[in-house]
């Protein structure tokens, strides 16, 4: 896209000038489009549940956070006594750690 740019805009070539903005937006949203789709969720997850789920192949990306809970659920974890233990920002002064 940044190879054509120059074209687009230049009055001799593409004569598209500010008009190329729409070109952008619409290659904006067929992305985010995309991503919303296809772009596992992997908010607060272990690295090694990470690495389980994405090595098999799931039929539904979006049910990925439903196999997750149904994993958990039946007292599976990966690493459970290894996962290392966060402290907040906000929390640090008084040491409240989180699992």
């Amino acid at each position: 896209m940044d190879f054509i740019t120059p074209y687009n805009i230049n009055p001799d070539e593409g004569n598209l000038g500010a008009k190329i903005d729409f070109v952008f937006f619409g290659l904006g949203i067929i992305a985010s489009i995309f991503v919303f789709l296809c772009v596992l969720e992997t908010k607060a997850l272990k690295f090694d549940e990470v690495s389980k789920f994405t090595a098999t192949i799931m039929s539904n990306p979006r049910k990925f956070q439903e196999a997750i809970a149904e994993y958990r659920s039946r007292g599976q974890s990966v690493n459970k006594n290894f996962a290392p233990k966060f402290i907040s920002c906000e929390n640090a002064r008084e040491r409240i750690i989180f699992e």
